[in-house]
């Protein structure tokens, strides 16, 4: 499926939408409805556990000043690339 994600996310017009989604949710109706019209068929449960896969793969291992910072609010723990890995 990450394969396909992938070949989806060569479209620019999909990704410039998905960038302007403003939820999860909204994120993932565009990328299964762009998976549909491929021919793939993905779920949004599936989808979600992938994004959740992804995300935990690509977070840093964290030292106590990054978790101190994260607990104030003002690390950069949760960067575009964590965001949105794909």
């Amino acid at each position: 499926m990450l394969n396909q994600i992938k070949a989806l996310l060569q479209d620019a017009q999909l990704r410039q939408k998905i960038q302007e989604a403003k939820t999860q949710d909204d994120f993932i109706e565009m990328l299964t409805t762009a998976s549909a019209q491929k021919g793939y068929n993905f779920k949004a449960e599936d989808v979600t556990k992938l994004l959740t896969y992804v995300a935990l793969q690509t977070i840093p291992e964290l030292n106590e000043k990054d978790l101190q910072e994260a607990a104030r609010g003002r690390g950069t723990l949760w960067s575009a690339s964590v965001c949105c890995p794909f």
